[in-house]
């Protein structure tokens, strides 16, 4: 009998093909080596638990921690984790369910004891290298722990936040981060989560959901109740109760303070992945820009809503027409800005957050696109529209209904006017193209201008200005990070077709090219991730800088901490990384599948499968029915909406994952993240909640979940 079972796949047939394979060439070496007198051996099976409670043995719920190194392992062995019963002289494997079935030679791991089916007082835990050829056992090692009996106890009940708005209370609005952790807890208990009001009443504070259950150990969040004008902190407690009595086992209480003070909303995010707009679509109405947003600290009476400035200073509401008019605080969508008047030559957008009741501005933020030059007969744009001396620029074109064009660009030079062919003295290009020119370095006036000669009157002139390159945005996050973490930086600019990053630390000789930004250029608007170097100390200044110039446009600081500052919201094996921050809450979508379940947060699909890597999906979902040829089964669903469009759309994930078990429901997830790397590809551990509150830790690399475990 065994605890670990798993289901077989194709690539789990074909892996164990190859390994066997492998295992059939290495017969030569296994002999050599153990002609030589080097045997297999364990040189390390250890753990740091002392004792091994009865109770969660008998529920079923004891971990065991330990270390294990073996030298001159075969390739053809793999190693086991098993319990032995004396007295019934068996053994049952204890390894918990994971995707793969190798272990490595050395590492540290948890295992899953169970209790002697005949009453015994030790649990002996042994691990065993055994071929895979002949199922010889080439060594093995024991530990011996003492079974104890201990009183079910609440070891942490802590929150992670210091105060709660007095204002989200009174709109029942608030949700407050808690941590607990429950040793030794009997399986007909559960958690109740309480605020205890003045004069004594108690309440219940959990947020809705479907399963009752709440987990020994994790994190979630409360919904408290405003208790009055006249208190100043908020009282919670937590009871492990017996399910059949109603019984208090233990319980612990927390104060929290009320806090006043108004919170103050923010977006934190406007964004869009377009860099510029066309002329004739914004003249035509037929411009449509995505756009994705995050806002944060917003309260309930309060919209967001999409507009354009022009330039006379007044703004106008670029939304499409929707039948809801009501705006998530995170999302993705379009917009359709309009000709902004006058001779401008970019767009500014605008997300605002505005209070249903007053109609007073709460938040804003602002994006830029420039205007692409262009009518009905012929197309030229010249990208940037201001730039340096030096500055490479990029001119294009599309004249229709003629075989030759002749493109002239005029400025100031050496006291005189250059007016001539953008390609030299012959002038003839081809009606439809593109080329690259560099800006004079001796040019003396402030602006240039590209004019389609021939054919006349095809398109108006476009004319660039000699001047500074504008930053919009620059932003590395987080501020606070430790060397060999990644970091996150954003960035848009206005007057430079493309950039290039660059990092600074002290004791360094000087600045260095962030690796990936040079070859090609990154463009004038996106988001990259960089790890700091590990010999970075006490800050690092993140540059940027208009590509093929040393001229820096935009600093951004990250300063250096030396230990883990975060806790992990639950402990699921992250070895030694950390997390960036502590637990976030968003909104995030779970449904659950046959093979897996799917997660939406923040305008992402992420697809868990016991059958292989899936690359975290972008969700295209823009509204309407998901359809698909076939009727799913009694009982089963077929997923809609952005998990339909990601199932519906890709074969590996339907294959791969199944037919939904239930409808997807909407919850508040708490998230963080910390950055390490696996097998060579720089990546992150994320961990974060599911609707019934386990934890779910995930290693995503080179845009792939590659690893995942689901927490008890």
């Amino acid at each position: 009998m065994q605890r670990y079972h798993s289901t077989p796949s194709i690539k789990h047939h074909l892996t164990w093909f190859a390994l066997v394979m492998v295992g059939l060439l290495s017969l030569t070496i296994l002999s050599d080596t153990a002609a030589q007198g080097n045997p297999t051996t364990i040189t390390a099976f250890q753990t740091t638990a002392t004792t091994v409670s009865r109770q969660t043995l008998a529920d079923g719920t004891a971990r065991i921690p330990v270390t294990w190194s073996v030298s001159n392992r075969p390739i053809t062995a793999n190693l086991y984790f098993e319990q032995y019963m004396p007295q019934t002289n068996e053994f049952f494997n204890v390894e918990l369910p994971r995707p793969w079935t190798w272990v490595n030679s050395a590492g540290d791991g948890i295992v899953a004891p169970l209790l002697p089916s005949i009453s015994g007082d030790t649990v002996e835990l042994r691990l065993r290298v055994v071929s895979w050829l002949n199922g010889t056992v080439l060594t093995e090692s024991s530990i011996t722990l003492p079974i104890v009996d201990v009183e079910p106890t609440i070891t942490e009940y802590t929150s992670l936040s210091d105060s709660v708005p007095a204002s989200l209370l009174q709109s029942r609005a608030a949700s407050v981060p808690v941590r607990w952790t429950v040793a030794h807890r009997p399986a007909d208990t559960n958690l109740v989560f309480e605020q205890i009001m003045p004069g004594g009443a108690v309440r219940n504070v959990e947020f809705p959901r479907a399963d009752p259950f709440v987990s020994s150990t994790g994190i979630g969040a409360l919904n408290p109740y405003y208790p009055g004008a006249t208190v100043d902190q908020l009282r919670f407690q937590l009871r492990l109760v017996n399910l059949l009595t109603n019984a208090t086992v233990d319980s612990v209480e927390i104060t929290l303070d009320m806090d006043n003070q108004p919170v103050t909303p923010r977006i934190s995010r406007f964004m869009s992945p377009s860099v510029a707009v066309s002329r004739s679509a914004l003249i035509n109405g037929t411009a449509n820009i995505p756009v994705s947003w995050t806002a944060l600290n917003r309260p309930t009476n309060s919209n967001l809503y999409f507009e354009q400035i022009l330039t006379n200073g007044n703004s106008v509401n670029v939304e499409f027409p929707r039948t809801d008019p009501y705006v998530s605080s995170i999302g993705n969508g379009a917009v359709r800005p309009v000709l902004p008047g006058g001779n401008a030559d970019r767009v500014q957008l605008r997300v605002r957050l505005a209070d249903l009741t007053t109609g007073a501005t709460l938040a804003t933020d602002s994006l830029f696109l420039n205007i692409v030059n262009d009518t009905n007969v012929a197309n030229l744009s010249v990208t940037p529209l201001i730039a340096q001396p030096g500055a490479l620029l990029e001119v294009a074109w599309d004249v229709p209904n003629t075989d030759r064009v002749r493109i002239n660009w005029q400025y100031q030079q050496n006291g005189g006017t250059v007016n001539e062919p953008i390609n030299g003295l012959d002038g003839d290009l081809q009606a439809s193209g593109q080329t690259t020119l560099q800006i004079p370095t001796t040019i003396s006036n402030d602006t240039i201008t590209f004019t389609i000669t021939e054919p006349t009157n095809t398109a108006s002139p476009v004319t660039v200005s000699i001047g500074d390159v504008q930053v919009n945005d620059f932003t590395v996050t987080p501020a606070t990070a430790q060397p060999g973490d990644t970091v996150e930086i954003s960035w848009q600019t206005y007057g430079t077709p493309a950039i290039t990053l660059w990092m600074e630390s002290p004791g360094w000789t000087g600045a260095r090219l962030v690796p990936g930004t040079d070859n090609p250029p990154l463009t004038n608007q996106g988001v990259t991730s960089v790890q700091i170097p590990d010999d970075a100390a006490t800050t690092v200044n993140f540059q940027l800088r208009p590509a093929n110039t040393q001229q820096t446009i935009a600093v951004e600081i990250v300063t250096l901490v030396k230990d883990c500052t975060y806790p992990w919201l639950a402990d699921l094996d992250q070895g030694d990384v950390c997390a960036d921050t502590a637990p976030n809450s968003a909104q995030a979508a779970y449904q659950p599948f046959e093979g897996g379940f799917m997660i939406w947060r923040d305008g992402k699909i992420w697809v868990f499968d016991n059958y292989g890597t899936h690359p975290v999906v972008i969700d295209t979902y823009t509204g309407g029915p998901v359809v698909w040829s076939e009727t799913p089964p009694d009982g089963l669903y077929q997923p809609i909406n952005g998990f339909g469009t990601a199932w519906v759309n890709n074969d590996a994930i339907r294959e791969g994952i199944g037919w939904a078990t239930a409808p997807e429901q909407s919850y508040i997830m708490s998230y963080h993240s910390g950055p390490t790397t696996l097998n060579g590809v720089q990546g992150r551990v994320f961990t974060f909640t599911l609707p019934d509150d386990r934890a779910v830790r995930v290693f995503e690399g080179g845009g792939l979940i590659t690893s995942w475990t689901v927490g008890s």
